[in-house]
């Protein structure tokens, strides 16, 4: 979810952008640029992360994927087969 809302914030932002002013001036594009490099840097970690953790991890790519998805208590249901991430059943329930 978190990945998710977050993307939606950044289209949003982008959409909706509108250049910075401080009564009449207004700043220079360089400074617009600079103050999207900075809030990118931090937005990027979350899918940067993503797909450290899922070239990093042992395995197929659909094990390594239901592992990175999965809390470390439940880890012992994936290394016996029973991944319940890829079943309809498990993402319907609240």
């Amino acid at each position: 979810v978190s990945p998710c809302f977050l993307l939606f914030m950044v289209v949003v932002s982008f959409a909706t952008f509108n250049p910075p002013n401080y009564g009449s001036y207004m700043f220079p594009p360089w400074a617009n640029m600079l103050g999207w490099c900075l809030a990118m840097s931090s937005m990027a970690m979350v899918p940067l992360y993503a797909i450290y953790k899922l070239c990093t991890l042992p395995g197929r790519f659909c094990n390594r994927l239901a592992y990175a998805i999965t809390p470390e208590t439940e880890h012992h249901l994936i290394e016996n087969g029973e991944v319940r991430q890829f079943t309809l059943q498990h993402w319907l329930v609240v």
